[in-house]
């Protein structure tokens, strides 16, 4: 998509609160110390919200590093919002400043996960809005990093 290549392997795992996700992140710490020799990790945590998983639904994950938040707010991206939901996108999680890193790099200072119903509707949205948008004005006011997640059905 737009920036780096992502890592092999992205697991978005959706919590019903913090604690669970405390208690989620536990489970992956021990198994870290044995992982990292077969893999890198980057750990992000996000304020979420109730929205309910599709069955075969796609992810946009969206990092963004905003230098000028009132020129990025001023160029266009309320286009890009408004297209997303018309898409069939929802924001399911971030915002400004709603991730923290667990490990590695730290997060983008805006960091996104957009649900869509399938790919055509992620793809759909981001060859007609998104790219447009950040070759022409949003760029200027951002650095920006989007990759494209294949969803899977809760167990």
């Amino acid at each position: 998509m737009i920036g780096q290549p992502p890592a092999n392997r992205l697991v978005i795992v959706r919590c019903p609160d913090k604690e669970a996700g405390d208690k989620r992140w536990a489970m992956v710490t021990k198994w870290l110390d044995e992982g990292a020799k077969y893999a890198t990790f980057r750990s992000i945590a996000v304020d979420g919200n109730d929205t309910a998983f599709v069955p075969g639904a796609y992810f946009q994950v969206v990092e963004i590093n905003v230098k000028d938040q009132k020129g990025y707010e001023a160029s266009g991206v309320d286009k890009v919002r408004a297209s997303m939901t018309t898409d069939g996108g929802k924001v399911i999680a971030g915002g400004y400043n709603k991730a923290h890193g667990l490990i590695g790099d730290a997060p983008a200072n805006r960091y996104l996960i957009i649900q869509y119903p399938n790919k055509a509707a992620n793809d759909k949205h981001f060859s007609e809005s998104v790219k447009p948008w950040w070759e022409g004005e949003g760029r200027k006011y951002s650095d920006f990093r989007a990759v494209g997640v294949e969803g899977v059905a809760p167990k």
